[in-house]
């Protein structure tokens, strides 16, 4: 049975700050444009042809990440003065788009497929008028330091991605679900606010479904094995994730818990676990959830359970939770409630 000292021999570093969030919403240019100035971004908004640009904008933060959804009857185009320093995923929902490279290279998604780029070396997006879009953009130190956190490798160039995705990609289909969710949730009373574990949930689940999900050049260091430490540091994992349960928790915290490096961590689970840190951290807030809505005093909705046990999009939650019980929460609730 290890000892509190064995479960953490080293003091645990200083928790993260609460994730950031914000919900924005604009359909007049100004109201787009003092947006666009109190991000810093290099990007101005300008007609693609005479008359005045209609466009309508919802778009929710989350720390170094910004998920939008807008349709513009005119059409409009977004001109970079200078270089940012991020990459952006979009998906055209109706009309079409294209994005100019400093390069002078055009890029252009056919209808169903989206488009990934970096916008370092983006000069200009293009809607064309009657569109509507879905898009997603994350600094590029924090995917920096994302992929150099699982793969123990630093990135010393640009990720370059495979340029264009489809629709019914997972990876683009889930991030654009939690892109719903997050504006929904960050809207009105907010209920996203009040919840920092839903929420660092979503930030550390979005940063790993692009990096895995979507091809790039770092690609092949996901799949490289390494040494995996002794089941010891994976008990310690475990220990971890059971006191904290319901706190906001990223990979780095778990490991540093378990004395190894973040990939070690996923290999080791992988091996011992059959599942990731993540997974398994994933079943611990559903069996809390099931526990809550079985044994609580009945009073909460499924999305109260939810945010309480890190599950920011109902919709996912009630999908898990039924692949892993069998029922749907709001079965589980109604059950509790007949008793």
């Amino acid at each position: 049975m290890l000892t509190k000292d064995d479960r953490y021999p080293v003091a645990p570093a200083a928790p993260d700050p609460p994730p950031s969030a914000a919900f924005f919403h604009a359909s007049t240019t100004a109201g787009v444009d003092a947006w666009l100035s109190t991000l810093e971004t290099p990007f101005e908004l300008k007609a693609s042809s005479p008359g005045p640009i209609e466009l309508k904008l919802s778009v929710a933060l989350l720390d170094d990440m910004c998920f939008a959804t807008g349709s513009s009857r005119s059409g409009f185009e977004l001109v970079a003065a200078d270089p940012f320093d991020g990459y952006g995923m979009t998906l055209p929902v109706a009309g079409s788009m294209f994005l100019n490279t400093v390069d002078h290279k055009m890029m252009a998604p056919e209808f169903g497929n989206g488009v990934i780029t970096d916008l370092a070396s983006t000069r200009k997006i293009c809607y064309s008028p009657q569109s509507e879009f879905k898009a997603f953009v994350v600094g590029g130190e924090e995917l920096h330091r994302h992929i150099a956190l699982i793969t123990e490798q630093p990135v010393r160039q640009r990720v370059v991605f495979l340029p264009y995705f489809q629709r019914n990609l997972g990876a683009s289909r889930f991030i654009f679900a939690v892109s719903q969710a997050l504006l929904t949730g960050l809207q009105g009373d907010a209920p996203l606010k009040t919840a920092p574990a839903a929420l660092a949930s979503l930030r550390d689940a979005v940063l790993s479904m692009l990096v895995e999900g979507i091809p790039h050049n770092y690609s092949d260091l996901f799949g490289k094995r390494i040494a995996s430490p002794a089941p010891r540091n994976v008990k310690r994992a475990i220990e971890f994730m059971h006191a904290h349960v319901t706190d906001p928790m990223l990979l780095q915290e778990i490991a540093l818990a378990a004395q190894t490096s973040p990939r070690s961590l996923q290999m080791a689970f992988r091996q011992f676990r059959g599942v990731t840190p993540m997974e398994y951290l994933r079943r611990l807030r559903l069996d809390g959830a099931r526990n809550e809505m079985l044994n609580g005093p009945g009073r909460a909705s499924v999305s109260d359970v939810a945010y309480r046990w890190g599950f920011a999009h109902h919709g996912i939650f009630s999908t898990r939770y039924k692949l892993a019980f069998g029922e749907l929460p709001s079965t589980t609730l109604k059950r509790n409630r007949s008793v």
